[in-house]
């Protein structure tokens, strides 16, 4: 929607609407029937500008998709080589491994089919590829943020942080004053550490979910007959809630992934300062 109101605020496009309102009001002041035949054409041009200047940018001006989808394999193979990982849960990091892809394929396919072609897709008009193309960006935004919490989530293991924990709790009990409150400072900060490892566990679960969700959609438009245009606008909008209510979360998860892996000394000091 935000890439539409571009368009419309673009240079032609305030000129025929200004074209427009002119004839509309020399006709009201006048009477002259003949400057309606001008508002007319100038909304007709309107019209067909906005939808080329869409359509163009549905179908132009995008990232390298095969570049972004290559880069995110690479990256996920260097940070988890699939032969690192136990074997009942292979297949299902190569399912996810290629999924990027898959929504690329899928958002070709649909520009390549849009309604406006023989045959094509009788929902995805410029204004829905505009939205189609937005959700493949998130797609790829989603896919990096699942690899960052991947990595974190890699750095280390729940039962090691709890075992710490434990660690910590023990000498506790065993020191005196000055070295307690050492160690409860360091307790503490390794309590907020499993906490925060926890929470990276669920913001993965909720991202693979948001994936999951745009790759269905992506699949309903291109195969589902039944779909209507208020029926695809309506997923759109309820999609890009979902992404958008996950955005202060996202930063959330960065700063986690920041203290996830940082000595807990470190962390309990800059608490403290």
């Amino acid at each position: 929607m935000r890439k539409l109101i571009d368009a419309i605020l673009t240079t032609p496009s305030l000129g025929l609407l200004t074209g427009a309102a002119a004839s509309f009001f020399v006709s009201a002041v006048t009477g002259d029937a003949g400057m309606l035949l001008g508002l007319v054409g100038f909304l007709c041009g309107w019209f067909v500008y906005l939808r080329q200047v869409t359509a163009g940018r549905a179908r132009g001006m995008r990232p390298n998709r095969a570049a972004q989808a290559e880069e995110y394999r690479q990256l996920l193979d260097e940070a988890i080589p699939a032969r690192t990982l136990p074997t009942q849960i292979v297949r299902d990091h190569l399912y996810r491994r290629e999924q990027l892809d898959r929504i690329f394929r899928q958002e070709e396919h649909i520009a390549a089919a849009a309604a406006d072609t023989p045959g094509g897709i009788s929902v995805a008009t410029p204004e829905v590829l505009v939205e189609v193309h937005d959700l493949a960006d998130q797609a790829y935004e989603l896919s990096m943020r699942r690899l960052g919490l991947l990595r974190a989530l890699r750095s280390t293991s729940e039962a090691r942080l709890v075992w710490e924990y434990n660690d910590i709790r023990q000498r506790l009990d065993r020191v005196g004053e000055p070295a307690r409150q050492e160690l409860s400072a360091l307790l503490a900060a390794k309590q907020e550490q499993i906490d925060a490892y926890r929470r990276l566990g669920d913001e993965l679960t909720i991202t693979e979910a948001q994936l999951d969700s745009i790759e269905t959609f992506l699949n309903t438009l291109t195969y589902d007959q039944s779909i209507t245009v208020s029926n695809v606008n309506a997923q759109i909008g309820s999609l890009k809630q979902q992404i958008a209510a996950r955005k202060q979360a996202a930063e959330d998860v960065r700063r986690l992934v920041t203290e996830t892996s940082a000595p807990p000394h470190s962390r309990s000091r800059s608490a403290g300062g």
